[in-house]
């Protein structure tokens, strides 16, 4: 037995960090957190970053996501465009779930400093036919 998405809503929205309106566009970045239900259990997308000299998280395994630009007009609005943009997949506003606390995130290798800002989104049933790598120069692998 998993934890239900009404579960899961409800506690997010206990931790009161709803969907905020403004994002820190020079050191902000947000993560989409996406859930989908595959045979009676509850799946996470990762994804595998590409190699890049220069990069920080460089091949890392990660959530879908990455920094803020001038047209994103909330944190989770870059969730979604960075979701887009790296495997495809169109998240809806009606898909998140809540957004959890922003964190402080340090790369100590390459000394740079950016707020995280995740939100959860599920997708409903057995969605991992709708990610692909959408741009290899960002995502080695789903």
């Amino acid at each position: 037995m998993f934890i239900s998405i009404a579960e899961i809503r409800s506690s997010l929205e206990q931790l009161d960090t709803r969907v905020s309106s403004n994002v820190k566009r020079e050191a902000g970045a947000s993560v989409a957190i996406i859930l989908t239900l595959v045979e009676d259990d509850l799946s996470v997308c990762f994804i595998k970053r590409a190699v890049r000299e220069g990069d920080p998280w460089s091949g890392q395994v990660a959530l879908p996501g990455g920094r803020a630009d001038q047209e994103d007009l909330c944190a989770a609005s870059v969730a979604e465009r960075e979701t887009k943009e790296e495997i495809g997949m169109v998240l809806l506003r009606e898909q998140c779930l809540g957004g959890m606390a922003t964190i402080d995130v340090t790369s100590n290798l390459h000394q740079q400093e950016l707020s995280l800002s995740p939100y959860i989104y599920f997708v409903g049933v057995d969605s991992r036919e709708n990610a692909w790598v959408a741009d290899p120069s960002e995502v080695d692998s789903v």
